[in-house]
This record gives C-alpha cells, sequence and structure tokens, in this order.
C-alpha cells in the first residue's frame, strides 16, 4: 500500500522513504560531510542557521524538485512510489509532460484508424453499392511501418513507466501486467505479418457438433447471436419458430431458457454488475482523495527539512513554498488562487505548518467561476434601452422559439414537396421563409452584440454557437441565391 511508509511514522520521517524503494546505486556516497545518502541526503538533511532550509545548488535543489514533483502528483492524482533521484525526476516530468502525453495519445489514435485501411478495408466514398469503388489496398509493408512505430512508442512507454516505478510496483500493477502482455501479443502478431509478407491467415478449426445442432447453431458466433436475440430482443421467434414448426416440444426448451434468463440471469447479472461498478467507484474516488492528500503531505514533509532547529520543526518558509508553486505545472487559475491565499494568510518571511499547508490546495477542489466582461456603457437612451431588453435571459427563450418554428416549417415545406416531382415542387416559399429566418437571427447576434459588447458576446458558448450557424446559414443562403435565383424570375 503507497499510505505504509507515509501514515505508519510520525512526522518526522526521513524523506527518502517517500517514493518507491530505489537502489543504492541510484543515492551514490560521496560530500564533504560524508553522509551515506549521497547528494540527495544532503540536500535534504544539510540546515544550516538560515530558517529556509536552503540545499546545496540553489534553484536547482533535489528537495525543491521533489516537492514540486509531489505537489503535480498530488494535482492529478497520481501515486507517488516512484523513484525521486535527480535523474528520474527529470524523466518523471518529461514523461507526463502535454508533449509526451499528447503523443502518446496520437499514437493509440494512429493505431485505432489503421483498421480502416487495412485488408480487408471498410473506408469507401459512398454507401450506395451501385457506385461504390474498389477499396484502396496499401501495399505491404506500410501499414506494417506505421504500426510498429506505434508499437515502438508503447513499448518505450512501457520502459519508461516501469523503470520509474521500480520492479516491485510494478508487480503490483495489474495493468501494467496487462499491457505488457498487449505489447507482446502485438508484436509477435506484427512480426508474423512481416515474415508471411502480409498474407497470413488465422482460423480456428471448426467445432465438431452434431446434426441436430448444426442446423440451429451453425456456429459458435451464431450461436451466442442466437441465445442472446432470444433472451434480450422481442424477435425471439426468428430463432424459436423453426425448432418449433418441427417440433412442439421445443419449446419447453426456448420457454424455461427465456423465463430463467430474463427473470433471474439478467437480474442477477445487473445486480451484480452494479455492485461491482459502485463498489470500483468508490475505491477510485476513495485512492484518488488518499493520492492528493499524501502527495501535498510527502511535499510538505520534503520542504520541512527534517534535522532543521526545534523553533521552526514541521513548518514550511513561505518563500520556499512560493517558489515551488512557480515551478508546479498546473492551470494558471488555481495556481494563481494558492499564491494569493499565501500572499494574504501568511506574511513573507514567515512560517506555515502542515495544515495550513494542506488548507492551501482546497482551492482545487472550487470549481471556477467565470466572470463575464463588463457590458459597455452607453449615453445614449435609446442604447440602454436596447441594452436592457436583449441581455435579458427572455430574448434567449424567444430565439430559441424562433429557431424550433423554422425547423417546423421545413419539415412540413419538405413533408408536402415528398409527392411532388423534381419539376413540380416550387422552392421559393422555403426559400423566402428561410431568408426571413436568417434575417431575424442576424438581428438578434447584432442587438445582442450592442446589448453585451464583442468581448462580452463571446464569453457565452450558446452565444458562439449561434452566430457561427447565423453566419453558416447566410453564406450557404447567399450561395444558393447567386447560383440558382439569378436574376429573380419570380420577383
Amino acid at each position: 500500500m503507497e499510505t505504509d511508509g507515509l501514515l505508519s511514522g510520525s512526522v518526522h520521517v526521513d524523506p527518502l522513504e517517500y517514493g518507491a524503494n530505489s537502489d543504492p546505486a541510484d543515492h551514490p556516497t560521496g560530500g564533504n560531510d560524508g553522509s551515506s545518502h549521497g547528494s540527495r541526503g544532503r540536500a535534504l538533511r544539510s540546515v544550516g542557521q538560515d530558517e529556509s532550509c536552503p540545499a546545496e545548488g540553489g534553484g536547482d535543489a533535489l528537495y525543491m524538485q521533489q516537492a514540486v514533483v509531489f505537489l503535480e502528483d498530488a494535482i492529478h492524482y497520481r501515486s507517488i512510489n516512484h523513484r525521486v533521484d535527480a535523474s528520474s525526476l527529470r524523466l518523471y516530468r518529461w514523461y507526463y509532460s502535454w508533449l509526451c502525453q499528447w503523443g502518446l495519445g496520437l499514437s493509440i489514435g494512429v493505431l485505432l484508424l489503421l483498421a480502416f485501411v487495412e485488408h480487408p478495408s471498410s473506408l469507401s466514398s459512398t454507401s450506395d453499392p451501385r457506385y461504390r469503388l474498389p477499396s484502396w489496398e496499401p501495399p505491404c509493408g506500410l501499414t506494417e511501418g506505421i504500426e510498429a512505430l506505434c508499437l515502438l512508442v508503447f513499448a518505450l512507454d512501457l520502459a519508461v513507466k516501469s523503470y520509474l516505478i521500480g520492479w516491485e510496483e510494478f508487480r503490483k500493477s495489474k495493468w501494467l501486467i496487462g499491457y505488457t502482455a498487449v505489447l507482446t501479443a502485438s508484436v509477435i502478431d506484427w512480426m508474423l505479418s512481416i515474415s508471411m509478407e502480409c498474407d497470413e491467415k488465422l482460423r480456428t478449426e471448426e467445432l465438431e457438433r452434431n446434426g441436430e445442432w448444426r442446423m440451429y447453431f451453425r456456429n459458435l458466433s451464431q450461436s451466442f447471436t442466437s441465445l442472446l436475440v432470444l433472451l434480450t430482443t422481442a424477435n425471439n421467434p426468428d430463432v424459436m419458430i423453426p425448432a418449433y414448426s418441427l417440433n412442439r416440444a421445443y419449446s419447453i426448451f426456448f420457454i424455461s431458457f427465456s423465463v430463467f434468463g430474463t427473470y433471474f440471469l439478467m437480474n442477477l447479472l445487473t445486480a451484480i454488475i452494479y455492485n461491482q461498478f459502485r463498489g470500483y467507484l468508490m475505491m477510485s474516488v476513495q485512492t484518488s482523495i488518499l493520492r492528493r492528500r499524501l502527495g501535498i503531505r510527502a511535499a510538505f514533509q520534503v520542504l520541512s527539512c527534517q534535522g532543521a532547529s526545534a523553533a521552526i520543526m514541521e513548518q514550511v518558509h513561505v518563500d520556499t513554498v512560493l517558489e515551488v508553486m512557480s515551478r508546479v505545472h498546473m492551470k494558471a487559475y488555481y495556481k494563481a488562487a494558492i499564491i494569493k491565499e499565501v500572499q494574504q494568510q501568511h506574511p513573507a518571511d514567515g512560517h506555515m505548518g502542515h495544515e495550513g499547508f494542506g488548507t492551501l490546495f482546497e482551492q482545487l477542489d472550487k470549481d471556477r467561476i467565470k466572470e463575464h466582461p463588463a457590458p459597455p456603457q452607453y449615453s445614449s437612451v435609446f442604447l440602454q434601452k436596447v441594452q436592457r431588453v436583449f441581455s435579458h435571459y427572455y430574448v434567449t427563450l424567444a430565439g430559441n422559439a424562433v429557431a424550433l418554428v423554422n425547423v417546423i416549417c421545413i419539415c412540413t415545406i419538405l413533408v408536402l414537396n415528398a409527392e411532388m416531382s423534381t419539376a413540380e415542387r416550387n422552392d421559393y416559399n422555403l426559400e423566402f421563409i428561410n431568408c426571413c429566418f436568417i434575417v431575424w437571427y442576424l438581428l438578434e447576434m447584432s442587438l445582442k452584440m450592442v446589448a453585451f459588447g464583442l468581448r462580452g458576446y463571446l464569453s457565452y458558448r450558446n452565444n458562439i454557437f449561434d452566430g457561427f450557424i447565423t453566419i453558416l446559414l447566410m453564406v450557404l443562403q447567399i450561395t444558393i441565391l447567386i447560383n440558382y435565383r439569378l436574376p429573380f424570375s419570380q420577383w
């Protein structure tokens, strides 16, 4: 358990106990003080007369890096059981940077998209079989090469994870063990594909069945499908009638299977799934909360510098907290809120205890309240009235009602024209109605911009969506009028 090394001891725990159990080789001995813990131990233990516990290396001190990483682990609900030497911390932060995580996600997406172009390809320009062209067959080695690059990324990802958490934690992680198994199977499949020049076909031997079962359950997949249809859908006669027509006694099996499956197995399965999901959800929430608290506590324990004088024991200098927060990668809003609270609640040359340090990060549990820009101030009485009217919530409801009427009109005209031939249809009414509604949308958008201002208008997501749809409709309508309705013979 990741709580064993943190919660069982006193507050004066050696900072070396945090994180995964690293090998002694990761902490070479040496230094002027002859410490057995090397530079890492010296950075955490050497405390002079200064209350801020300066470490060797100044701004690059190891204890500062450890505190930053522990806080980032707490923010993202990550486990603190990993290596904490200087080189491993740099690798750890690089691995969890947005660039590496984005690259890993891109590799997953590319590998999944290969299924659309590999043989047999399901990628086509149209679903109409009359006009469907032959699917593009990529040359042998193209998709395999892309797959090899993706597998290389996954192998590198697994290697970095395994190195950072260590062998002991790797053996405890079922996800990483499964990751290794799936990656190994994928590599073997890729090697078979390359060795057979993209022409391998894996087949399973057909299960031997007697003639009676072969008639109604031809193969394993059809058997599962038939039983699933019989149990869960209303068209179970498609499965039952062929056997029932042959012998009425077959109805005993189907009735028994349906009753037993519907009223016992399905209810039991639903209860088991719900109970398991509820348990997993509760454990996940508890684990996330525990990881955050452990990360914050570990960061404070590192910064408190065991060996400090009794006057400041179990306290952290405010300047040290501010310096650490300036290095932590997190959302700017939460970082600004935490720094602001530190500056307001504690003097610049003071100290804070672990309770005050933990209270700072309660800001992470608060939702950000988005403040919209202030509306413009108009001196004109007319503009003030326009602003008062079109900034009201009822205007948005009225706009939604108009959009609903527009949809109803379009649907009605399409239904009326459905029974007419192309030559008999008159699209003039539809175009006229669309033009009227588009003019209303443009007027509504313009007046809302006057009421809220441009920045205030764009601060609402529904306004951005409405404005985009309005401009798109206007462009499409102008394009239609230019291509098909000039000159206007009806006007």
